[in-house]
C-alpha cells in the first residue's frame, strides 16, 4: 500500500473518522528508528500505532486499539495522514518536527557549555521526580554491594509492577503501557556494569524481571503478544549472560547453574512447561559440554519425568535427554533411546526415518498397520505411516496392497494418489472406480471431490460443483461456457452482485471493476456492460464506486 494513495485501500467509514482525528490534531506524539514510524494517539485511552515504510509503500501497521473489524482502524489512518504529512513536508507537525530536531541540536550545545553548577540546577530536579532514574544513576556511579544492588533494582521494578499487581485484571492497552514501563527499567539495569562481584546478582535480576511479568500475564488476555514478548526475550537474554557468568569458571559456573534449575522447578511456571523446559535447554546449552552438569541435568529431567502429569511436559525431557544421547553417546544407545518412547509422536516419528533409512520394509508395514489402529494417535501420523507403507509394497512388489492404499489415502485426501490410484486400472475399468470415487468424495471432501472432478474434466458435475460455490465459476467458465452458456451467465451476475454488497472501500470498489473486466472477456461485453449500468444505478452516492466503475473498459 502506497503512503501517497493509502486512500484507496481504506474503507470510507474508516476513512472519514481517521481524518477527523487527523485535523483535531490527536496524534500526541511521534519517534522514528530505521523506516518504522511510532504514533500516540489519543483516543479513549492513549493508542499506540506502529507503521513501517519500504520506500513510499506501507509494508506494516499496527495499532493497540480493539478495532478488529477491518485491515486498519482510525487511529492508524491518522497516523498515516500525518506520516504523509511529514515525508512531504506540508503540515505543521512536519514543521515541528524539523524544529524539535534542531532544538535538540541547540540543546546539546548549551548544556555542553554550561557550568558544573548550572548543570546540577538542571538535572536535581529531574532526578527528584523520577525514582527509577535516581536509583540507576546511583548504582552506576557509585560503589556499592552486590546485594544493595539488587535492592535497588527489586525497587525499581516493584515501583512498575506494584500500580499493575493491586488490580485484579487489565483493561486494552494497559498490558501495553505496563511493558513500556518495565523495558524502560530493564533498558536502565542493563547498563549497570557487569563484574565478578555481581555476576551471580545479575541472575537474580533476570529471575525478577521474568517473574514479574508473568504475574502480571495472568491478569490480562495478552491479546497483541507484548507480555509474552518480553519474557520470551528475557529468557533468551537470560542464557546470553548466564553463558558470561559461566565463562569466568568455578565458583560461578556451578553458583550459575544451580539458579537456572531452581528457576525451571518454579511454581510460577506451572501453566507454562515449555518456559520451564527452555530453562533447562538453556542449561544444556551452556553446561552440556561437561560431563559432570550434562549427568546431573539428566538425573533431573528423569526424575521430572517421573512426576509430571503433563504430556507435553514429558516430552519435552524426554527429547532433551534425547539430544544429550544423540549427541555423546553411540548409535545403538540413541536408538535405544527411540525404542524406548515409542508412546511419543516425535519418537515414533523418528522411529520411522530410521526404518526407513535401513530400508526395513517389513517392519514399516507392521508398524504402520499398528499406528493405524491406534484411536489415541493423530491423522497426519497415521498418514505419514500409510504413506511409508505405500513406498514399502512398492520396494515389495505388491501392486493389489498399492491399489488399495492408493484408494484409501486418497478418500482422506491425499490428493496426490488419484493419478497413481488411476494408474493400476485400464480406461474402461478406471470409469467405473471413478464413480464410485466421486460419490464417495462428494459426502465426504469438498476439496478433494473438486480437485477429482477438475482433473477428469466432468463438466456436469463442475457445473453442479459452482451452482453451490459460485465464486470457483471463473476458474471453470470457459470449459463451461460451450456447453452451459445459459446456467451460467445468472450464477456469474448473482456472483458478481454478491461481492458487490459487501464492498465498502475503494480497493473493494476496484476489484468489482476487474470482476466486471473479467465478466466481460469470459461472458460477453454487452452482458458485463448491462450489469455495470445495474450497479452503477443501485449505488448512485457511491462516488468511489462510481469513479472506479467509469475507469473499466468493456
Amino acid at each position: 500500500m502506497d503512503i501517497y494513495n493509502f486512500e484507496d485501500e481504506i474503507d470510507d467509514i474508516i476513512l472519514d473518522r481517521g481524518y477527523d482525528y487527523y485535523m483535531d490534531d490527536a496524534i500526541a506524539k511521534i519517534s522514528k528508528k530505521d523506516d518504522t514510524y511510532k504514533f500516540t494517539v489519543i483516543g479513549t485511552y492513549n493508542y499506540k500505532v506502529e507503521v513501517t515504510l519500504n520506500g513510499n509503500e506501507i509494508i506494516s501497521s499496527y495499532c493497540n486499539c480493539p478495532y478488529d473489524m477491518g485491515p486498519f482502524c482510525k487511529h492508524e489512518t491518522a497516523s498515516m495522514y500525518k506520516l504523509r504529512d511529514i515525508l512531504t513536508g506540508k503540515s505543521k507537525l512536519s514543521d515541528v518536527f524539523k524544529e524539535h530536531q534542531n532544538v535538540s541540536s541547540d540543546i546539546e550545545s548549551l548544556l555542553k557549555n554550561l557550568s558544573k553548577e548550572n548543570l546540577i540546577d538542571i538535572l536535581l530536579p529531574i532526578v527528584k521526580s523520577d525514582k527509577v532514574l535516581e536509583k540507576m544513576i546511583y548504582l552506576k556511579y557509585t560503589k556499592v554491594t552486590p546485594t544493595e544492588e539488587f535492592k535497588y533494582v527489586s525497587n525499581m521494578i516493584d515501583s512498575v509492577c506494584s500500580s499493575y499487581t493491586k488490580l485484579r485484571y487489565l483493561d486494552w492497552g494497559m498490558e501495553e503501557s505496563f511493558i513500556d514501563e518495565l523495558e524502560e527499567v530493564y533498558d536502565k539495569v542493563s547498563l549497570i556494569p557487569f563484574n565478578n562481584e555481581n555476576a551471580i546478582i545479575g541472575i537474580d535480576e533476570y529471575v525478577l524481571f521474568i517473574k514479574s511479568a508473568i504475574e502480571v500475564m495472568y491478569m490480562t488476555e495478552d491479546s497483541n503478544g507484548r507480555i509474552y514478548g518480553f519474557i520470551e526475550v528475557m529468557l533468551e537474554n537470560l542464557e546470553n549472560y548466564v553463558e558470561k557468568v559461566a565463562y569466568i569458571g568455578e565458583p560461578y559456573k556451578k553458583q550459575a547453574f544451580d539458579k537456572l534449575l531452581r528457576l525451571s522447578e518454579d511454581d510460577i511456571f506451572y501453566e507454562w512447561a515449555e518456559w520451564s523446559c527452555s530453562i533447562l535447554n538453556s542449561c544444556a546449552t551452556i553446561f552440556g559440554e561437561d560431563k559432570i552438569y550434562r549427568e546431573a541435568l539428566i538425573k533431573l529431567c528423569e526424575d521430572k519425568i517421573k512426576c509430571t502429569k503433563s504430556d507435553y511436559k514429558r516430552e519435552l525431557l524426554h527429547l532433551l535427554i534425547y539430544n544429550f544421547i544423540d549427541k555423546y553417546e553411540d548409535k545403538e544407545k540413541v536408538i535405544q533411546y527411540i525404542c524406548n518412547n515409542l508412546n511419543i509422536y516425535k519418537f515414533r516419528n523418528k522411529y520411522l526415518e530410521l526404518l526407513k533409512a535401513e530400508k526395513n520394509y517389513e517392519k514399516i508395514i507392521k508398524t504402520s498397520l499398528e499406528i493405524e489402529e491406534n484411536p489415541n494417535y493423530r491423522s497426519y501420523e497415521k498418514e505419514d505411516w500409510k504413506e511409508a507403507r505405500y513406498i514399502a509394497y512398492e520396494a515389495l512388489g505388491d501392486t493389489t496392497s498399492q491399489k488399495n492404499l492408493a484408494r484409501e489415502l486418497l478418500l482422506i485426501g491425499n490428493e496426490a494418489y488419484y493419478e497413481k490410484f488411476k494408474s493400476f486400472y485400464e480406461p474402461e475399468e478406471f470409469a467405473t472406480e471413478y464413480t464410485k470415487i466421486k460419490n464417495v468424495l462428494k459426502k465426504s471432501d469438498k476439496q478433494t471431490y473438486q480437485y477429482v472432478i477438475d482433473k477428469e474434466n466432468d463438466l456436469p458435475a463442475l457445473l453442479e460443483f459452482v451452482k453451490n460455490f459460485p465464486y470457483l465459476l471463473p476458474k471453470y467458465v470457459f470449459r463451461l461456457k460451450p456447453t452451459y452458456y445459459n446456467i451460467i451467465l445468472p450464477i456469474y451476475e448473482d456472483m458478481i452482485r454478491s461481492k458487490m454488497k459487501l464492498s465498502s472501500c475503494r480497493a473493494q470498489y476496484k476489484e468489482i471493476g476487474q470482476h466486471l473486466e473479467n465478466f466481460s472477456r469470459e461472458i460477453g461485453s454487452k452482458e458485463a456492460f448491462k450489469l455495470k449500468q445495474e450497479i452503477q444505478e443501485a449505488y448512485p452516492r457511491h462516488r468511489a464506486l462510481q469513479d472506479e466503475l467509469n475507469k473499466i473498459n468493456i
